[in-house]
């Protein structure tokens, strides 16, 4: 049976068939109203001394980087320059419970800064359950941490660690691929870091002369990933457009090539420029679409 009780939806469930025991479960309901905080967007007055922590990047040396070579801050980061900016006057309100599905926690934050909204961000963290050094709890701050980097990136903190010419240099000096033989495959982790004898580092090899890097590669999974993630961004866009902005970039402002299962792939070097072009070549697709000819 089922009776709400304040903001929980209150349930029992019998847990004993012989003795009747009843155990009662409580599913908290976040009745937090966000509309309250909608005429507060874009007034969040700043000093200069707060512009300028915020505006500070994250030193290079406290970036890490994925084994799949994503470059990254930890959340103490992000947390460390809210709390230097606004002190304790900032916080994430959760939009009800986390959600598990596809092996994944989803958990939605709103973050508000001295009475002002500022943002809202889904965090996601994956989470096998027979993954025993993995909790669920340990999951659920997971996605909350990525909320959180998000929020931050939506309030400009810490940028070029979505810019591909800062990625490159910044992999260039703090990075290096390895083998690890145990799974077979290449790695990233940051340089001067132990390693066992079953990961050992890449020689490099120099490329030959003739052959342009990224000319004839395909462009990544990743890449294509955040290509699609900042034309869903824009969220004035129908399903329509958004698929209209990607074959026009494909067919304008890229370099394609056919691949051996006859189809039309962007090059992994042109991807790198659409990602770092993207809101340029966006502003020349609107100017397109409004003349229904090509910008010179």
């Amino acid at each position: 049976m089922t009776e709400e009780a304040g903001s929980y939806d209150v349930s029992t469930e019998v847990i004993n068939g012989k003795t009747g025991e009843i155990k009662e479960i409580k599913s908290f309901q976040n009745e937090f109203n966000v509309e309250q905080f909608l005429n507060t967007v874009g007034t969040l007055d700043l000093s200069t001394e707060q512009e300028k922590i915020l505006d500070t990047p994250i030193p290079d040396e406290d970036i890490e980087i994925r084994p799949d070579g994503l470059i990254y801050a930890p959340w103490m980061e992000y947390h460390s320059i809210l709390k230097k900016a606004f002190g304790r006057s900032w916080g994430m309100i959760p939009n009800g419970m986390p959600k598990f599905a596809g092996n994944y926690i989803y958990w939605g934050h709103w973050l508000i800064i001295k009475g002002v909204l500022c943002g809202y961000a889904i965090g996601e963290q994956q989470y096998i359950p027979k993954n025993q050094t993995m909790t669920y709890g340990d999951a659920v701050e997971g996605s909350k941490s990525n909320a959180l980097m998000r929020l931050c990136k939506g309030i400009g903190i810490s940028l070029d660690l979505w810019k591909p010419s800062y990625i490159r240099q910044w992999k260039e000096k703090y990075a290096e691929q390895y083998h690890d033989k145990k799974k077979d495959k290449n790695l990233w982790r940051k340089k001067n870091t132990p390693f066992e004898k079953s990961k050992e580092p890449i020689e490099k090899v120099e490329s030959k002369p003739d052959m342009p890097e990224d000319i004839e590669q395909p462009l990544t999974d990743a890449q294509l990933k955040k290509i699609r993630a900042m034309i869903g961004d824009h969220d004035e866009l129908s399903s329509t457009e958004k698929k209209e902005i990607y074959d026009w970039l494909k067919e304008n402002k890229a370099e394609t090539f056919g691949t051996d299962e006859g189809k039309i792939s962007i090059t992994k070097r042109s991807a790198s420029d659409l990602i770092e072009n993207f809101e340029k070549y966006f502003a020349e697709w609107i100017e397109f679409k409004s003349t229904d000819n090509p910008p010179e």
